[in-house]
């Protein structure tokens, strides 16, 4: 009886684990939506800035300003837009990359969405795939999110894996305790 009851409470724990990290990752998709909606009126440099000093914020970033053209995550040339940055994860490993547009006057808003979403690659870091794509406006601003599932990163991979993966090492035999 004791273990029957150990086994009830023990999936009682996990079922109440896992309904709190779905919740906290719902809840870090619509606090990023929510900032990027509540400072629209900022630039696209702006809202990156106050995104990632943002405790709530996932992951450690770089930001960048970025230009009409081929752009890292995408399958094609993005246009249209007169102001943009990217935040891209500092971890090389995760796949989470981030962009933020300020449309030009001409641009039709539904059309460039359009393009973004089709245009998005989750696949465009060789290390880790991300796993969805977010896109969300507000006026003449847009923000595009790639991200690994539920914003959490990846882990780094073990050098077996590197190794399956045909990543090279610099290792020496020095490197080695070898037995005679």
């Amino acid at each position: 009886m004791k273990k029957i009851i150990a086994i009830i409470l023990a999936l009682l724990l996990i079922g109440a684990t896992l309904i709190i990290v779905l919740t906290s990752c719902e809840d870090t998709e619509e606090h990023i939506i929510n900032t990027f909606e509540d400072n629209s009126d900022k630039s696209p440099q702006e809202i990156a800035q106050i995104l990632t000093e943002d405790e709530q914020f996932p992951f450690d970033c770089f930001i960048e300003d970025v230009f009409e053209g081929l752009l890292k995550g995408f399958d094609r040339q993005i246009a249209g837009f007169v102001n943009a940055v990217v935040l891209q994860s500092e971890d090389p490993i995760n796949p989470f990359i981030s962009y933020i547009f300020e449309l030009d006057e001409d641009t039709d808003v539904d059309k460039f969405v359009d393009e973004v979403t089709h245009a998005a690659q989750k696949d465009w870091n060789p290390y880790g795939e991300a796993d969805e794509v977010i896109v969300e406006t507000d006026g003449d601003k847009v923000i595009v999110i790639i991200t690994p599932e539920d914003f959490v990163p990846p882990t780094q991979p073990t050098e077996e894996e590197m190794v399956v993966h045909g990543d090279e090492f610099d290792v020496s035999a020095d490197d080695f305790d070898v037995l005679d």
